[in-house]
């Protein structure tokens, strides 16, 4: 029971660490993807355009449709396939 409970806590304590979904990120904003979430039907996907943990990215537009920045490549993508990724914003 208590190993259940410690896999719950890194999401709650994430919330309270700044740590927030892509699809919030602000434009012209960076910041380090932390977590790609698993119940996502589009996460193998964004996985395999380099979307996962470590990467840094930047909003370059926020919207609806989200335009990224991902190293030299520019991605654009619907805001609600970039709610289950957690990313850590990073300051200039």
């Amino acid at each position: 029971m208590i190993s259940v409970l410690r896999n719950l806590l890194p999401s709650t304590a994430a919330k309270s660490n700044g740590i927030i979904p892509l699809s919030r990120l602000e434009s012209d904003e960076q910041a380090l993807i932390v977590e790609v979430g698993r119940d996502c039907r589009n996460c193998q996907r964004l996985c395999s355009m380099g979307l996962v943990p470590g990467s840094k990215v930047r909003m370059v537009c926020q919207g609806r449709t989200c335009l990224l920045c991902l190293g030299r490549t520019r991605l654009s993508l619907r805001a609600g396939d970039l709610d289950a990724i957690m990313v850590e914003r990073l300051t200039a």
